[in-house]
């Protein structure tokens, strides 16, 4: 064999080599084998997806944390379902994408808020499916498996995939995209065309940020059908005017009725500041600072230790690509490496990081360079998978966790419920609806808005019947609250870490709401750092029993030598908000008494001290918090010595606080 293969290569002197030959013979004789190891390797990927998805669904309905997003897409879809007219309200969904509320429309029938979410199964299979038919186009069955289950299974795919999000669908859909134009021979299959306009309208319904993803697709699309109508001629195809047709009524008229609603909601909330998600200081913006903001942002999601696999794979892809240029299939992958850069810039114009926007992008790399680096045939690659197996089953491993760390983040529902204040255990379902009884029938300013309780909880319980109040989210936010708290009988506030408010003073707004007649009705005590409170206008007192505040001497610290001007700060905590915290400090000789107002300042309540005019001596400090029912704490003393290097001081110049 070795002297038949020389010979050919002294016969025909072409750009072609020895190793050139040898691969060609290896995948001619592979070809049936491929063939019959293609199928199964699908099943298994598919399996394998399927098992993974099936053990954290459950998890993730026994932690009873559902997300805000769910909350949102579920009461969609079952608007739908209930629609006396189901196509006319496809039609008319707004800034809400109809794609994945219409298919959870049966769940959520069925299964309530989780029926809804496990529309996200069939979601990641197509994923799956997806990544391995495109993969094949230049791997081998085994090799596009390892790569759909990298694509499906890597960290930042599992925590998107167990909540009612559109990350997954468009992820699925950008990658069907790509496979059925390569398999469609430029648009020359009718059967491959017509499945490219399918997953071209799929994405184009999938979100509303689906523009970003869809115009950089038809524009290599594009750009790849001119170039091969330039070396073969053959511009009007019948199946290319299938996927064009296919695309237009699909997608169509639902771009028609609700399309300029959703450009307005992708304007003003994708490409705004008030979205709160600053990356530019507006919209339309392409600096070098916000490329590197959404990459960070989009890998920080990906968790940093899968970011450095998927960089160093990357960067192989680029050295064998670079290396092995005249041996490498690389029909297309510019395709895949020029969507990728497009799509990530034209993200990074945007002022709104949004949820998962760029998982598109990270699975289409996951593919491309898995599809460069899965086309050498060397012991190193097959055993390059053990290592992906264990970074893959180790992601996994994490999402049932509690893990809110940048290197192997745990799920995003609890990921939210823990910045704002709950923990593991917090039973967001309940909570949510145990809030939304007590408000049932007022008409309820919504002062706090977080991953506990939010204004899309709150509509899914309560239904159409819902009469919330929803402050502006800008600088007016607090004024607006306390002028509708007029119009309103009941108001929801509390404490929170990560109110989606955060312009919003609750203090102000429940201070006002004590002077204008409202008690609290409910209390729910969540963690250490959230509170939820249901206030009622009328009731005369408070319908529960409130404790007391917690308050305690931060700086100094007992024992501390102080002279000069000093710091003085305090911590103070309480279920309905602390009013007011003061110093009370005494000692010295002879004995003086002074009380010093704090003011708050964000780690804690601060007040200043100027020992200068005391004598000197040792002075005890107490910190004394009230909250709004007139209870107040005192802290436990924090003794001090005062030491101003003189021997007395004039009575006449003592001071008295502030």
């Amino acid at each position: 064999m070795a002297d038949i293969a020389c010979e050919a290569c002294v016969a025909n002197p072409a750009p072609l080599t020895c190793d050139v030959i040898y691969s060609d013979m290896a995948v001619e004789e592979d070809k049936g084998e491929a063939a019959g190891r293609g199928p199964w390797c699908l099943v298994a990927a598919l399996a394998v997806a399927t098992v993974v998805w099936v053990v954290l669904f459950i998890f993730r309905v026994q932690a009873h944390q559902p997300d805000v997003d769910d909350y949102l897409y579920a009461f969609t879809a079952r608007g739908l379902l209930h629609s006396a007219n189901p196509i006319s309200a496809v039609l008319h969904t707004g800034q809400t994408s109809p794609l994945v509320p219409a298919m959870a429309a049966l769940g959520v029938g069925v299964g309530g808020l989780y029926g809804a979410v496990a529309v996200e199964l069939p979601l990641l299979l197509l994923l799956v499916a997806g990544s391995f038919v495109l993969a094949r186009v230049w791997v081998s069955p085994t090799v596009a498996m390892v790569i759909a289950l990298a694509a499906g299974l890597n960290v930042e795919t599992l925590r998107y995939e167990m909540l009612l999000n559109f990350a997954i669908a468009s992820s699925a859909a950008t990658i069907w995209c790509f496979a059925a134009y390569l398999r469609s021979d430029h648009l020359r299959n009718w059967r491959w065309a017509f499945t490219f306009g399918i997953a071209v309208a799929a994405l184009a319904l999938s979100r509303s940020v689906a523009p970003v993803y869809v115009a950089p697709l038809l524009l290599v699309v594009a750009g790849d059908y001119i170039l091969d109508v330039r070396r073969n001629g053959d511009f009007w195809r019948n199946p290319a005017l299938l996927a064009t047709a296919s695309l237009l009524v699909l997608a169509g008229p639902w771009w028609l009725v609700s399309g300029h609603v959703a450009l307005h909601y992708l304007l003003n909330a994708g490409y705004n500041p008030s979205s709160g998600y600053l990356v530019v200081p507006h919209g339309f913006v392409l600096t070098p600072a916000a490329v590197k903001l959404r990459i960070i942002f989009e890998l920080t999601d990906l968790g940093w230790f899968e970011s450095f696999v998927l960089g160093a794979a990357a960067l192989a892809a680029v050295v064998v690509a670079v290396l092995r240029r005249r041996r490498l299939n690389r029909r297309s992958l510019w395709m895949l490496l020029l969507w990728s850069v497009l799509a990530t810039l034209l993200l990074s114009t945007s002022s709104n990081l949004g949820t998962a926007f760029g998982l598109p992008v990270v699975v289409v790399v996951i593919v491309l360079c898995g599809s460069v680096l899965g086309q050498l045939h060397t012991p190193v690659l097959r055993w390059a998978v053990v290592p992906l197996a264990v970074v893959v089953v180790v992601g996994v491993a994490f999402q049932f966790t509690s893990s809110i760390g940048k290197w192997w983040p745990g799920p995003a529902y609890r990921f939210q419920v823990i910045n704002a204040g709950g923990t593991i255990h917090t039973d967001v379902g309940l909570i949510t609806a145990e809030v939304a009884d007590a408000i049932r029938g007022h008409r309820t300013v919504l002062a706090r808005n977080d991953a506990i309780v939010n204004v899309n909880g709150l509509t899914w319980q309560l239904g159409t019947s819902s009469s919330l109040l929803i402050p502006p989210q800008n600088q007016t936010s607090t004024a607006a609250a306390i002028r509708d708290l007029s119009r309103a009988s009941a108001l929801i506030a509390g404490t929170t870490q990560a109110s989606y408010y955060g312009s919003l003073n609750q203090s102000a707004v429940q201070k006002a709401a004590f002077d204008d007649g409202y008690r609290p009705y409910q209390v729910w005590t969540v963690g250490k750092y959230n509170s939820i409170i249901v206030w009622r206008r009328g009731l005369g007192r408070s319908v529960v029993r409130l404790l007391p505040p917690e308050t305690s001497v931060l700086q100094p610290s007992s024992g501390t030598v102080v002279k000069g001007k000093h710091y003085l700060v305090a911590q103070a905590s309480d279920v309905i908000g602390v009013t007011s915290v003061k110093f009370e400090i005494s000692g010295g000789t002879p004995r003086h008494e002074l009380v010093i107002t704090a003011g708050p300042f964000p780690y804690g309540w601060l007040g200043g001290w100027d020992t200068t005019a005391l004598p000197n001596g040792v002075y005890t400090i107490h910190s004394v918090a009230e909250n709004f029912e007139g209870q107040s704490t005192r802290s436990a003393p924090v003794v001090v010595r005062v030491d101003n290097g003189r021997s007395h001081v004039q009575p006449g110049s003592i001071q008295s606080g502030r």
